[in-house]
């Protein structure tokens, strides 16, 4: 018993290093969670050979539930899912058609957007509506109708995909 409890916490180590790893976020979040999250069942496994078998076992369970936590997210992440916000505005979004003197070309734009877990992604969207806080439209990455929050949008900068100008987002409003 004295043996398979330390390969036990390297074991975990190893694993939850490597879930971390796979997941979306920017290598360099990656890393550091990665490794931090290799270094907690070590420490654990430090704790275990000084004879401290509650403060290792604690260490172990937490990091487990947190190495689960992150499967669920990568996985949730690698499906598609319909984006859902509540729309409290007041303003009434701006809804593109055939109607409207707004170029085609001009609502098919592509940025790097932050969901509220923090995973960056890059996507180009067709843009259907506008409002002051948000846009839905097609993402083709997801290949489904999502909506998109203004403030995530990295850098508030757009790629108009048709020209390749690089603007920024709420100056691509006005201009709608």
């Amino acid at each position: 018993m004295d043996t398979i409890i330390p390969f036990l916490f390297l074991g975990l180590s190893i694993f939850s290093m490597i879930i971390y790893f796979k997941s979306s976020e920017s290598l360099i979040m990656r890393a550091v969670k990665g490794i931090t999250v290799f270094f907690f069942p070590v420490g654990a496994l430090g704790a275990f050979l000084s004879g401290d078998y509650a403060t290792a076992l604690t260490i172990a369970v937490i990091v487990l539930l947190i190495t689960i936590r992150r499967m669920y997210i990568n996985k949730k992440d690698s499906l598609p899912s319909v984006a859902r916000e509540k729309h409290a505005n007041v303003n009434k979004p701006k809804l593109f058609s055939g109607q409207h003197n707004t170029k085609d070309w001009f609502k098919n734009i592509s940025f790097s957007y932050t969901d509220s877990n923090g995973n960056s992604s890059y996507r180009e969207v067709d843009v259907k509506e506008i409002s002051e806080k948000s846009m839905t439209g097609y993402c083709h990455s997801r290949k489904q109708l999502r909506t998109f929050r203004l403030d995530r949008i990295d850098n508030s900068e757009v790629i108009i995909r048709d020209t390749g100008e690089l603007i920024n987002v709420y100056d691509w409003i006005v201009q709608l």
